[in-house]
């Protein structure tokens, strides 16, 4: 998970400072997590995850990167243009 973290950021193209701003949390500490010398809690994850706008199970999958996710027909949310039809979204950020 600590190599996953470092990998995201960088992809994200933000700093540790960057990050420590966005989350509250220190850079020492982002740091530390990322070097696998420290643990984080889950209200941590969840923070970075938010600092680095992906979702906490992109934290935890090494052969995926974050991206849209295929929505199924089911489960695609649809706006409604009136008369004009509506629309379903495919995928979600």
């Amino acid at each position: 998970m600590a190599e996953r973290l470092r990998a995201l950021r960088r992809l994200r193209r933000a700093t540790l400072r960057t990050v420590a701003e966005r989350s509250g949390l220190s850079e020492s500490f982002l740091s530390q997590v990322e070097r696998g010398r420290s643990s984080a809690s889950i209200e941590s994850l969840r923070r970075m995850a938010d600092a680095l706008g992906v979702s906490m199970a992109d934290l935890f999958e090494p052969d995926r990167l974050p991206g849209p996710r295929v929505l199924r027909r089911d489960e695609r949310p649809a706006l409604s243009f009136g008369v004009l039809g509506k629309r379903q979204l495919l995928a979600h950020p």
